[in-house]
């Protein structure tokens, strides 16, 4: 049983991020806001319930962050950092919009540092 879970659970993460729609693609038309809209809600119901969440007001909470984590990142001024950042948080499993806006940022602020003493 704990297999057959553990394969859906893989399973939803592959297929949550192919249907990711990357920021910077983003036109703004009212059809892509639904989709947008369509899979926020459909990946934190799907990730909250696997979790044992399932409280409307905790989903809602999620939701929104997820979809102002979204806005922010169309307004992103480097393609392949946000790229980078998409790759490698889909590659973990964690293909959410809080989670790329954190490690693009991150990568931001990193990408400024310089070793010193």
């Amino acid at each position: 049983m704990k297999k057959i879970f553990l394969i859906l659970c893989l399973f939803s993460i592959y297929a949550f991020s192919s249907e990711l729609i990357h920021p910077l693609d983003f036109k703004g038309t009212e059809k892509e806001k639904l989709k947008v809209v369509a899979f926020i809600a459909n990946y934190v119901k799907v990730s909250a319930t696997a979790l044992g969440m399932d409280n409307p007001e905790m989903l809602k909470l999620m939701e929104s962050s997820e979809l102002k984590s979204f806005q922010d990142l169309t307004h992103s001024s480097d393609r392949k950092t946000l790229d980078k950042a998409i790759n490698e948080s889909c590659s973990i499993g964690i293909c959410i919009y809080s989670m790329i806006s954190m490690m693009y940022n991150q990568e931001l602020v990193n990408s400024n540092k310089k070793l010193s003493w």
